[in-house]
């Protein structure tokens, strides 16, 4: 179990800036048993918390993340969420779940900047 404890630690450290999980990465709780480790942490973006949980015994391992909104929308008493993926304790499900963090992160670019080159070769054009 140890060793899986350090490998995650060591996946956080990858998404951290400075490699500095105690800036970053808040530990929301720790289970242990004997041949078994489980853990929840959250990482935080301007809007939303992303929580990710870890649960290993000798028959079974499970990675996953979870992300929520960090306050309500107007009208609204909750906090919406979704569930990103999931599954065995591996580096390919980390993977995934760091990439549904970028694309959950990602913000549409305005159609105006998006049609700059159109924009740009019309004024040549008619210039």
């Amino acid at each position: 179990m140890d060793q899986n404890k350090k490998q995650f630690k060591e996946w956080l450290k990858t998404i951290c800036r400075w490699e500095n999980t105690e800036l970053f990465v808040e530990w929301e709780g720790e289970e242990g048993a004997p041949k078994a480790w489980g853990c929840r942490v959250a990482i935080y973006s301007h809007t939303y918390k992303y929580t990710i949980r870890v649960k290993i015994d000798i028959n079974h391992t499970y990675l996953g993340c979870g992300v929520s909104c960090r306050a309500p929308r107007a009208g609204e008493t909750w906090t919406r969420g979704n569930d990103l993926s999931d599954g065995p304790f591996r580096q390919d499900t980390w993977n995934k779940i760091t990439n549904d963090i970028v694309r959950h992160e990602l913000v549409k670019i305005s159609k105006y900047v998006r049609n700059k080159d159109e924009r740009e070769r019309d004024l040549l054009i008619d210039g």
